[in-house]
This record gives structure tokens, C-alpha cells and sequence, in this order.
């Protein structure tokens, strides 16, 4: 979230950026599956 924070208050987030951060999220969930399961 820092991140896009960052991003947002620079006028620099991209799409790209976006979907950096997006697999950032997508690999932090995937992680959560075997310590919550």
C-alpha cells in the first residue's frame, strides 16, 4: 500500500506500476493459503 501511497502522491502511477503491485498481492495471498489452511 506504501507503495502505490508513494506512486499516487508522485503523479507517477502507471499502469504498469499498478499491475507490479497487483503481483505483489496476488504472491502475498498465495503465500497466506498454507498458513491458513
Amino acid at each position: 500500500i506504501g507503495y502505490l501511497l508513494a506512486s499516487m502522491r508522485a503523479h507517477q502511477l502507471t499502469p504498469a506500476r499498478l499491475t507490479v503491485a497487483a503481483g505483489f498481492y496476488a504472491v502475498f495471498a498465495i503465500g497466506l493459503v498454507p498458513i491458513l489452511a
